[in-house]
């Protein structure tokens, strides 16, 4: 069961990155005087966008699930399951916050709505980058992980640097993309490192007893 239950979770971490830059990418492509360097990814949801439906059920709202769904198999790849879930819990609320970036799109006719996504945008990265630096104590415990510590952190500071990028670039699209494109990719990376961490100290202990 453990076995399945990592190769699930990350399965759902290695996908989460890959259908969001397809489903930017297909959105932003689809969409008139759409600019990938100068508009932000939230705009491709907004109602009355050609590709809103892609955008907030595909790039938000799986998206964010499978974010959600990989962390219960991120925290037992780690020291075997042992030790705090903050970090873990803090990444899970950070994908279940961009899912619900699908369920509220912005609506220029109403600023409300505008604002409500945008403290969601901020929940989601201030909660996956305090995540990401909760987890680096953990990391550095263990082996097979420690080298993992330094880049989660850096990442973890990155991640939260996304909430300036409109006020510190002339090109926020852009920089938005990057910095988002640096949680997302690295979320997949942990996940495709988490299948070779060994199993929880619970399962090593049913295989020795059996």
């Amino acid at each position: 069961m453990d076995r399945a239950l990592r190769l699930i979770c990350a399965a759902c971490g290695l996908l989460a990155p890959a259908i969001l830059i397809g489903a930017v990418a297909f959105a932003g492509s689809n969409t008139p005087e759409y600019s990938q360097v100068d508009d932000a990814v939230s705009e491709l949801g907004m109602i009355g966008a050609p590709q809103a439906l892609t955008m907030n059920f595909l790039g938000f709202g799986l998206v964010g699930l499978l974010i959600a769904l990989f962390t219960p198999g991120l925290h037992r790849s780690i020291n075997r399951g042992q030790g705090s879930r903050m970090g873990p819990g803090l990444l899970s609320i950070s994908g279940i916050a961009w899912a619900a970036l699908g369920l509220t799109p912005g609506n220029l006719a109403d600023p409300a709505s505008i604002t409500w996504h945008a403290v969601l945008v901020g929940c989601s990265f201030v909660a996956g980058g305090l995540g990401l630096l909760m987890l680096v104590g953990r990391l550095g415990e263990d082996p097979h992980w420690s080298r993992f510590g330094n880049l989660t952190a850096l990442v973890g500071l990155i991640t939260m640097g996304f909430l300036f990028t409109g006020e510190l670039s002339s090109y926020p699209g852009l920089v938005q993309r990057g910095l988002a494109a640096v949680y997302f990719v690295w979320i997949g990376i942990l996940a495709l490192h988490s299948l070779r961490s060994p199993l929880s100290a619970h399962r090593t202990a049913e295989s020795v007893a059996s």
